[in-house]
């Protein structure tokens, strides 16, 4: 039986440059690439039709930026992974690609072949990310939950909605709300998109300039 391929969404501004990573993971690296898009409100709709495995992503989109798209990925489908690729390193890019739940950081400026390791990385369940992301991927005090909230984390990350976290835990909404403001307090976080984040990641080790973990 033949291995089944990893599903790629390859989201760039540039047509060009979507063509060209679509020939590139193609060729190179075993993956299909099932669409590319240009803007930022077409990727969305895509995915929930489509369900790729991860997502090339673009920060400069037009119509919903990248770390609109990134944000609302992670809130509503968690499980896809996403690759961001961008012409900007500074700090303040990195840490919100970090707070807004990637996988992966990759600079443009970087080879080709860089980002064929990264995908497969990250493919893996590996977080890849600039060294200098060190301090928001690892600063994190050490957390103790409960067996309940190890499970409603973990719903979370599969995208359950209020009203199906009251059913599967067999509680009230009201409940649901209480325990979900708890356990964002535990965890040092806002949102559900940061708790997800938060639970997704795991401590990562050195390889050169980037962090791998």
């Amino acid at each position: 039986m033949a291995e089944r391929k990893l599903r790629v969404i390859v989201a760039d501004d540039h047509p060009l440059i979507a063509s060209a990573l679509r020939d590139l993971l193609e060729r190179e690296h075993h993956a299909k690439v099932i669409a590319e898009v240009t803007d930022g409100q077409e990727l969305l709709p895509l995915c929930e039709r489509e369900h790729p495995d991860l997502i090339v992503l673009d920060l400069q989109l037009p119509g919903l930026s990248g770390l609109e798209c990134l944000r609302l990925l992670k809130t509503r489908a968690p499980q896809i992974k996403v690759v961001v690729l961008s012409a900007f390193g500074d700090a303040e890019t990195v840490r919100q690609v970090v707070a807004g739940g990637a996988e992966g950081f990759v600079l443009k400026t970087m080879a080709p072949q860089h980002l064929l390791e990264a995908i497969t990385q990250v493919a893996q369940g590996q977080l890849v990310y600039p060294r200098s992301a060190r301090r928001w991927l690892t600063h994190r005090p050490p957390v103790e939950l409960s067996p309940f909230d190890e499970k409603l984390l973990s719903l979370l990350a599969k995208g359950f909605t209020n009203k199906e976290l009251a059913a599967e835990l067999r509680i009230s909404p009201n409940t649901v709300k209480h325990h979900l403001k708890r356990l964002f307090r535990t965890l040092g976080v806002s949102n559900r998109t940061e708790a997800v984040s938060w639970y997704l990641r795991r401590l990562p080790t050195h390889q050169g300039d980037y962090l791998i973990g």
